[in-house]
């Protein structure tokens, strides 16, 4: 799991309902690390520090901008401790463990000027956990730069800790969690983990006046807000690539998944699977029309890939480049709309399949009764 392998003490455990257990508490000292990885937003420290630390952040940054003109380009230095270059301008003080891309990207839209992220106020853990923390922020930082070069904006992102600098390549979710995990996950933690269902206006005050707003901010509109003000900043386009790459920011991915309708078997699976909740299948019901849709929501929509990579039917749904003009879109979009109809044997609703069957008899019959049908025939 990406929050334990983040964590120096290895505290987050994937076997609990908790986080971090009871008996671990006393070991966590609550440095954001767990957090700033969580690729769905899952986790946040206890007194929501991200909505209070990103604002604070922010105004300190944008005092030091006061008299430099527009043009200057001198990077503006966020560090933990005493900055190494005495007289540069910038935040010092305070943990930087928490950043993660969508802080980021946020500082980079609000000052307009490169960061330089100095780590080394952690000397006194023996290196370990300013190691960690600096690997982890250079990771971010390279995917950022990916990200503001694609768009054409200049600012760019180093870090460093003393003389040493980290360089590490980026981590696939979609390669760590397999079938099981993504299910036990999901009977955990419901169908979605971004549980923050709040007005985006009232996220934006929160945001901008560093108040609790709302239980949760949401990391991905953070940076959906962040990239929007660069592109209208600079006026340029994501580049598109060629559907199959990584997305440079995970939180901000240009993929989606698309869906075949004459191969969809429209079972659903994917949006059980879907660890951010992105993915959701709807039933309705009318008087004259009973449907299945399977909807999208891009803004939670993390590009992981695990959706196409555990769907059973193959061609069925494929990960494709949809760009930036979706992300800000206030409602989920329908991927694929079914008429349902009665089975005749169980009596209950299903999604008409494309899929081809034996008989027509077969066709009326919901998954669960053919499969009960197939199994029957099989054992005589």
């Amino acid at each position: 799991m990406r929050c334990r392998d983040a964590c120096v003490e290895g505290l987050p455990d994937p076997q609990s309902l908790e986080i971090v257990g009871e008996h671990h508490r006393a070991r966590c000292d609550r440095c954001g690390a767990c957090a700033s990885e969580c690729p769905t937003g899952v986790i946040e420290l206890p007194d929501d520090g991200y909505a209070r630390r990103l604002p604070r952040l922010s105004r300190s940054l944008m005092q030091c901008l006061s008299g430099d003109g527009d043009g200057n380009d001198t990077p503006l230095i966020v560090s933990c401790g005493e900055s190494s270059s005495s007289g540069e301008p910038g935040a010092h003080g305070g943990c930087v463990s928490w950043l993660d891309r969508s802080a980021l990207l946020h500082l980079l839209a609000t000052v307009g000027r490169p960061l330089r992220v100095e780590i080394g106020a952690c000397a006194e853990v023996q290196g370990v956990r300013a190691r960690a923390c600096a690997e982890r922020l250079t990771r971010y930082a390279d995917s950022c730069n990916t990200l503001m070069e694609s768009i054409g904006v200049r600012s760019r992102i180093t870090v460093s800790q003393g003389v040493f600098s980290a360089h590490s390549p980026a981590v696939d979710l979609g390669e760590r969690l397999d079938r099981a995990t993504a299910i036990r996950e999901v009977l955990r933690w419901g169908v979605t983990v971004l549980d923050w269902r709040g007005d985006r206006d009232q996220l934006t005050s929160a945001l901008g006046d560093g108040h609790r707003g709302s239980d949760k901010v949401n990391r991905r509109f953070v940076a959906v807000l962040a990239v929007r003000n660069l592109l209208e900043r600079t006026g340029g386009r994501v580049a598109t690539g060629d559907g199959r790459e990584e997305s440079s920011v995970g939180v901000l991915s240009t993929r989606g998944p698309r869906i075949n309708s004459e191969c969809c078997v429209a079972c659903g699976a994917c949006s059980l699977l879907c660890p951010t909740g992105a993915l959701r299948r709807i039933e309705t019901e009318g008087d004259a029309a009973s449907d299945w849709m399977l909807t999208l929501d891009v803004r939670q929509c993390v590009g992981c890939g695990i959706c196409e990579k555990q769907c059973e039917t193959p061609g069925a749904i494929r990960l494709a480049d949809r760009g930036t003009s979706g992300m800000w879109r206030d409602r989920p979009i329908i991927l694929i709309r079914r008429d349902r109809v009665v089975c005749d044997t169980c009596g209950s609703a299903f999604p008409i399949s494309h899929a081809p069957v034996d008989s027509p008899a077969k066709a009326a019959r919901c998954p669960s009764c053919s499969a009960r049908e197939s199994r029957f025939n099989g054992f005589y």
